[in-house]
């Protein structure tokens, strides 16, 4: 039986490879035309001039995450700095407090007198100062050791959300966008949705200052200051200012970036007074005082 014979057209000649002397593309190829132009262009540079650069950029991001993701020091609310702007805060809440007490900041009916009005107890505003400094300093000290005490216990990735800063991070972020789109409006919105993915920066943070206003009390009952019933009132009013303050502060973290931008990430204390001074004017509103 004669063996099968295909068809000339469906028989496939073997391509004609170039002799190994010559180059592989030859000089007409199109492909060949566009490599010699990409050679010759003069921002080109050979991949071993480019390690100085993918060096730096690495060591760039690294730098960059160093400062984010930050392990701060057990005491690190007594460094100059923080115990400057916790005093600065620790007073201005104080001031707040007492004018809303007080109702400096209520506008005054047609019928009224301003100078019946309960001034201002400035013995007062001085304890609160230091009740709030003693707080904020308590809490920030328990923060880092929560911050401690976690990171053998929980994975990598929830304790580098523990130990983020998020203002830092938000200042980054806006940062990158903004070199990137040229828009400073889409910067603050996609800022402004990194601050909202992370709460934790103020859950932990609130959860630390109810613990260290309740230790406080606490305290104050040794002491013979407050009453247990006075106690226990305070203990449900500071949970309800510490869950509205935390709320509060996320709602005016995420506007900050879309309002004011994000020069600087000081900017985030603005956040923070707002927070807690609405907190504040709720608890005035529901007519509840801690004492």
């Amino acid at each position: 039986m004669a063996p099968a014979t295909m068809a000339p057209s469906l028989l496939l000649s073997a391509p004609k490879l170039r002799s190994p002397s010559l180059p592989l593309l030859h000089p007409r190829d199109p492909l060949a035309l566009i490599v010699d132009l990409a050679e010759r262009c003069p921002e080109s540079r050979p991949a071993a001039a480019a390690w100085p650069g993918i060096v730096w950029s690495a060591a760039e991001g690294v730098l960059v995450s160093a400062d984010i993701y930050l392990e701060k020091t057990l005491f690190d609310a007594f460094r100059p700095l923080n115990a400057t702007v916790n005093a600065v805060l620790a007073a201005v809440t104080a001031v707040s407090t007492e004018a809303i007490a007080k109702g400096v900041l209520n506008v005054p009916e047609e019928d009224e007198d301003e100078s019946q009005r309960e001034p201002m107890d400035w013995t007062a505003v001085a304890q609160g100062a230091g009740l709030n400094f003693a707080r904020d300093s308590t809490a920030l000290t328990l923060q880092r050791a929560t911050e401690r005490v976690a990171k053998p216990r929980v994975s990598p990735a929830a304790h580098r959300e523990m130990i983020k800063h998020l203002p830092k991070m938000a200042r980054r972020h806006y940062a990158t966008t903004v070199a990137d789109s040229g828009s400073k409006w889409r910067a603050g919105a996609s800022t402004s949705l990194a601050v909202l993915r992370s709460p934790s920066f103020y859950l932990l943070r609130s959860s630390c200052a109810l613990a260290a206003d309740v230790a406080i009390d606490c305290m104050r009952v040794c002491y013979g200051t407050l009453t247990q019933h006075a106690f226990r009132q305070n203990a449900m009013l500071k949970l309800l200012k510490h869950g509205l303050s935390c709320a509060c502060c996320i709602g005016a973290g995420c506007l900050l970036p879309m309002t004011l931008g994000v020069q600087s990430h000081l900017f985030f204390i603005i956040s923070d007074l707002v927070g807690s001074s609405i907190a504040d004017q709720v608890l005035s509103l529901l007519g509840r005082t801690i004492a």
